[in-house]
């Protein structure tokens, strides 16, 4: 007999174990859904599924919030508010056919529907054990939003999956029994064996550890994550690892395989390794690991987080007195946050961990083609390749996924941060893109972000002739797109002479254009090292400055590997979603800028790069070094606009989840050693 369940959670979650029945608040059924109508929905009000309940291949139906047809909208029919007072006249004087006409016209909205939701894919679970089953029932409770379907064979499943309940974001924790509850039909103190299976492999708890029916089992679940666990009343086939959770890695050679252990940093285990019969396992040094069973003591590199996962430091308070240099930290942290996308970032780390595995890198190397080398990032423009760009957004679009990306500031401006003050005399843009609204205003230079200077006066007149190329359709509006393609391929160079005087910040006052390079020329005319160059184009102009909050801390232990997070939730009016709320963070005087920022729950990125006009918060995300040990961290929170009345702020510490370190083993096939 094998059963499994599922532990669900998106922030935490009643684990194992069946609630009592009410018959008023519970939809049942005696056999699994023949047809979508009646499967029964499950789901956390971002993610839903129809769940058939059929016993040999089982179907979840299933849906995200974000997957729907066309792009947001706005169904307000311009001036329609202004036939109300026909509309009302006509009611009074009893024309009310009339008046419904205008109100449909005017008033409804349009298009008078909604946009359909799609259906995101089918999950099918295709099980082994084909045989007849008997005393099936399939329910739905509704008050707790659980599905659980029982049935006898040699055993059944529960599947889980409560609402978001618990907005503390501290982990859950619960006690299962093993017994009817669960689906077991086993004797009472029958040997059972007890995996966990998701997010990482790892062997609980086995007959010789107390794992029998009839005992219990103790799981905790952090917030925002999902385990799924395995119960057998056999020990697995398979080879399984106990301490600690691990990976399996296919290959690199018929037979063999790699495994990779995870622990925490300074973690110390004993490791046993199970079912891996006569197989060699060694390290990635090369030493021999027994794999019989018997127990292998292991420390991960690293040293050991301090304190718990994850705490409240302290809250933010106004103070009047930071607001003297808001502007300054301000215009650094728009010089310095990464506005690339998050799928960017990742195929940039990914570079710098290449696979042995061939098809691994192809598919790298195919999204990096995609997604970053046509114009998706600010490296593009100091690379030295002519084939690569970087654009604003208007005249930005994806060959990927074909759509326009406007997720920018409507005012952004083009920065740059030479790394290091600099002699720049000259600036070239090699402009290969354009819509029929671009336009170059100035370049303004500054050494230390209090005083600019403007080299103004500037146009795109040289880039009047890059040829037409097609139209996008954004935001409601037809764009006119001209690009080098269509014509000779060659980018425009638009040159611009800066003042004189050393800088290391560069705000471009542009839009609409997309460039091949941008070059910097020094007082003798010879081309600037760029190899420290960063930017940006996604920041615009903020409003007057609203409040400035502070908050202060001193890490009294080295907490490197841990984070801190800057939770800033709105007032009623909420954020811009771009340019209404930034922070930096001050050690021992010397500004440190968090690099990644994400709007807060209940948003997500489709929501905030699609134009969601307002964000109810944002959570910043600073590493701490631990040469902050003993130093005053004074954080520093800008906002700007709507949303800084009522807007409120804490500081936590976090250990990023899953924090691992890593210890490879490798295991070759039965009959050869593992290095062959």
């Amino acid at each position: 007999m094998k059963i499994t369940f599922f532990l669900l959670g998106i922030l935490s979650l009643p684990l194992l174990g069946l609630a009592q029945i009410d018959p008023a608040t519970t939809l049942w059924y005696t056999g699994p859904a023949e047809k979508w109508a009646d499967a029964l929905p499950i789901g956390n009000g971002r993610l839903a599924a129809m769940y058939f309940g059929n016993v040999q291949e089982d179907r979840l139906q299933f849906n995200e919030e974000s997957y729907w047809t066309g792009g947001p909208y706005s169904t307000v029919v311009k001036g329609g508010y202004q036939k109300l007072p026909e509309i009302q006249k006509l009611l009074f004087e009893g024309r009310g056919i009339e008046a419904r006409h205008l109100f449909g016209r005017y008033l409804l909205g349009y298009p008078v529907e909604q946009q359909k939701y799609q259906s995101m894919g089918n999950v099918v679970l295709d099980f082994t054990d084909k045989s007849a089953v008997t005393d099936y029932r399939r329910e739905l409770d509704l008050d707790t939003g659980i599905t659980r379907i029982t049935y006898a064979r040699s055993g059944t499943y529960v599947i889980e999956m409560p609402g978001d309940g618990n907005r503390t974001r501290t982990p859950s924790a619960g006690r299962g029994i093993f017994d009817a509850s669960i689906g077991l039909a086993a004797a009472p103190g029958a040997a059972l064996t007890v995996r966990q299976r998701h997010p990482f492999e790892m062997m609980m708890r086995t007959a010789g550890s107390g794992a029998a029916v009839g005992g219990t089992l103790d799981v905790e679940l952090d917030p925002f994550s999902l385990k799924l666990i395995q119960i057998d009343t056999k020990p697995p086939a398979e080879p399984s690892i106990s301490g600690v959770p691990y990976e399996i890695i296919p290959g690199p050679g018929d037979g063999s395989f790699n495994v990779k252990l995870l622990g925490r940093p300074g973690q110390k285990a004993e490791v046993e390794l199970r079912g891996f019969g006569d197989r060699p396992v060694r390290t990635s040094a090369g030493i021999s690991i027994p794999a019989g069973g018997a127990p292998w003591p292991i420390t991960f590199p690293g040293a050991p987080a301090i304190g718990p996962s994850f705490a409240r430091l302290t809250y933010f308070r106004d103070d009047s007195a930071a607001a003297a240099d808001a502007q300054r930290l301000t215009e650094l942290a728009k010089f310095t946050l990464d506005d690339d996308a998050l799928e960017i970032r990742e195929m940039v780390r990914l570079k710098r961990e290449p696979s042995n595995l061939a098809e691994i890198e192809a598919c790298r190397a195919y999204m990096w083609d995609k997604v970053v080398a046509v114009e998706g990032t600010h490296r593009n423009a100091f690379d030295g390749n002519p084939e690569t760009r970087w654009s604003d957004g208007f005249p930005r679009r994806s060959p990927f996924t074909g759509s326009p990306a406007a997720y920018r500031s409507e005012t952004s401006l083009w920065r740059i941060d030479l790394g290091r003050v600099t002699d720049l005399a000259r600036l070239e843009l090699r402009v290969a893109r354009r819509t029929d609204a671009a336009f170059l205003e100035a370049i303004e230079t500054s050494a230390d972000l209090t005083a600019w200077t403007r080299a103004g006066g500037l146009s795109l007149a040289a880039a009047d002739g890059i040829p037409a190329s097609g139209e996008l359709r954004q935001r409601r509006k037809t764009i006119k797109v001209f690009d080098v393609d269509a014509g000779d391929k060659v980018p425009v160079a638009i040159s611009v002479p800066l003042a004189d005087g050393p800088c290391r910040y560069v705000r471009i006052r542009g839009r609409n254009f997309g460039v091949t390079e941008i070059l910097g020329y020094d007082g003798a005319g010879k081309l600037v090292d760029r190899s420290g160059w960063r930017a940006t184009n996604f920041f615009g102009e903020t409003s007057a400055l609203r409040r400035v909050l502070t908050a202060v801390h001193v890490p009294a232990e080295d907490a490197s590997g841990r984070e801190y997070a800057v939770a800033v939730t709105a007032g009623p009016a909420q954020f811009d979603p771009v340019d209404g709320v930034y922070v930096v963070a001050l050690v021992d005087g010397r500004p440190v800028v968090p690099h990644q920022r994400a709007p807060s729950y209940p948003y997500h990125n489709y929501e905030w790069n699609s134009g969601a006009p307002k964000l109810a918060g944002m959570t910043f995300r600073l590493p701490i070094d631990r040469a902050w040990k003993g130093k005053t961290v004074d954080f520093r929170i800008m906002m700007y606009g709507d949303g800084a009345d009522g807007a409120e702020a804490v500081l936590r510490l976090v250990t990023p989840k899953p924090m691992f370190s890593e210890v490879m083993l490798r295991v070759g096939p039965a009959d050869r050693p593992v290095d062959e």
